[in-house]
């Protein structure tokens, strides 16, 4: 007998399969992110995230010799050859293979930890701010599939690092001031806006537009400030670290023996 009473049955959802996570963050991310919503797994996510930057940690050691080249010619040309003596503590660190291997890939291995981290502490503050009721472990979840992406997007940057001998990141807007380097503000403000951080943007607002149930417009504001502070806060990294390096130099110079 219809009682005129209609029933609505859900379609009972599992945890995605490890291939189907993978490769669905490039093909269907919605569907994943989705998936994290409802199971924040971060276990397969978090391999590949390591095995990117394992294989970006294959060229490592050339990429920061690259750099450190780079660098002195840069700091030579700002300080003279008194760099030369603030340099010194650098080489001798650089000399040693063994603690410069060990330190590279315990940095490879935490990073996207640490990152994962601090991008979800912003994305949950920036939501609650809207009412937003997502968990913060659904948050460390998406960013770390996030990963799966941008890591191999940024293994890119790497391999030209390598081939064209300079540290100008290819997928940054940085190669719009191709005689740019890290002492001037606007470069490492260009340097800043890169490729990957662009998708990672629009991930960031498809998975905070699914997991809070948000319309396209506030999800999308949420993701443009989380990146506006993600871009800026590494942009002011480079230029604290010449600031640093600008006082270091001043107090060397200023102490007579």
């Amino acid at each position: 007998m219809d009682d005129g009473i209609d029933k609505v049955i859900e379609e009972e959802t599992f945890p995605m399969k490890f291939f189907d996570r993978v490769l669905g963050i490039f093909f269907a991310p919605g569907k994943v992110l989705a998936n994290v919503k409802e199971y924040p797994k971060i276990g397969a996510a978090v391999f590949m995230a390591i095995v990117f930057a394992g294989l970006g940690g294959l060229y490592a050691r050339q990429t920061a010799e690259i750099a450190l080249e780079e660098q002195q010619l840069i700091y030579l040309e700002r300080y003279g050859a008194g760099y030369l003596d603030l340099n010194e503590a650098i080489q001798s660190y650089a000399s040693n293979e063994t603690l410069a291997t060990v330190t590279t890939i315990g940095t490879l291995v935490v990073t996207p930890f640490i990152a994962a981290f601090l991008a979800s502490l912003i994305v949950f503050i920036i939501t609650k701010a809207f009412r937003g009721y997502a968990r913060f472990g659904q948050y460390y979840a998406m960013f770390f599939h996030i990963y799966i992406v941008t890591g191999l997007l940024n293994l890119i940057p790497t391999l030209f690092i390598v081939m064209n001998h300079s540290t100008t990141n290819v997928l940054s807007l940085g190669v719009l001031m191709p005689g740019g380097n890290v002492t001037s503000p606007l470069y490492n403000i260009l340097s800043a806006v890169t490729l990957a951080g662009l998708w990672e943007a629009v991930l960031v607002c498809v998975g905070v537009k699914i997991i809070n149930e948000w319309k396209f417009a506030k999800s999308f504001f949420a993701a443009l400030v989380y990146y506006v502070i993600w871009a800026a806060g590494a942009a002011a990294i480079q230029i604290g670290g010449l600031m640093v390096t600008d006082w270091s130099f001043n107090m060397m110079n200023s102490i007579s023996f």
